[in-house]
């Protein structure tokens, strides 16, 4: 088992993870074929941006774990350090997985928020039937039947606010019910099935054909690369206005 800090390459090939705030975890675990760990790396810092790549060195016949840290994390800081954390027992992966939550939720601003009820149970998604074609009255029916079926509350998905089918994030930011013009009585009708409504959101991305796109030019963050939008700067106070307003 090695571990290296950079770029360093093999001859082959490895699952390659990339974690952030706002996707995926940094953390690797390595089991065998009984379910038991045999090795989980996992760092303290889930803000910032770090790779993480593991994989097999033929020549060597080991197991070789890559870990990069990007840029972003030194930017207006004098020192920048994270723990880093190595488990080797021989323990049931989801046992050691289960303590390196419990760590990473002992960390200051870590703590996790409290999960509603509901969030515990059974959920229908309109994406993988509806796409972004959504239809108010189909919607419901399918909800019907998945009440039925143990459902608890409905994600009314990508699609809500736009006329657009492309995919994509070009037509985010404005948040206007385009595709369903009596958002209250479509509400309505959920609530007397039984189930709990939330709306999908991509709160903050503002896409190149969005009205907001205009209106707050030169205050992103950045641009995401081939979805044609771009990410709210938050530290604007009337960016802060509009997301909040947004919400509400």
């Amino acid at each position: 088992m090695g571990i290296s800090w950079g770029d360093a390459e093999s001859n082959t090939g490895r699952q390659i993870l990339t974690s952030r705030a706002t996707t995926q975890a940094p953390i690797l675990c390595l089991i065998n074929g009984n379910n038991q760990n045999k090795y989980t790396l996992a760092a303290s810092d889930a803000l910032n941006t770090i790779e993480m790549k593991a994989g097999v060195n033929e020549e060597t016949s080991e197991i070789e774990i890559i870990l990069k840290i990007y840029p972003e994390a030194f930017k207006v800081k004098t020192m920048y350090s994270f723990d880093l954390r190595i488990d080797k027992r021989n323990i049931p992966y989801w046992q050691t997985l289960k303590e390196v939550s419990e760590w990473w939720a002992s960390f200051e601003n870590y703590e996790p928020l409290s999960v509603p009820d509901v969030a515990k149970k059974p959920m229908y998604s309109t994406w993988y039937t509806f796409h972004q074609e959504l239809d108010v009255q189909e919607v419901i029916d399918e909800c019907r039947i998945a009440k039925s079926l143990g459902c608890e509350a409905v994600i009314i998905d990508d699609g809500w606010q736009t006329l657009d089918n492309n995919r994509g994030y070009s037509f985010t930011g404005d948040w206007k019910p385009e595709r369903i013009p009596n958002m209250k009585a479509f509400v309505d009708s959920i609530h007397q099935l039984g189930m709990k409504f939330i709306l999908w959101y991509s709160v903050p991305f503002v896409g190149n054909q969005s009205e907001a796109k205009k209106q707050f030019e030169e205050k992103f963050l950045n641009n995401v690369p081939g979805q044609e939008t771009y990410k709210l700067d938050p530290r604007y106070p009337e960016v802060r206005e509009y997301l909040i307003r947004v919400c509400l």
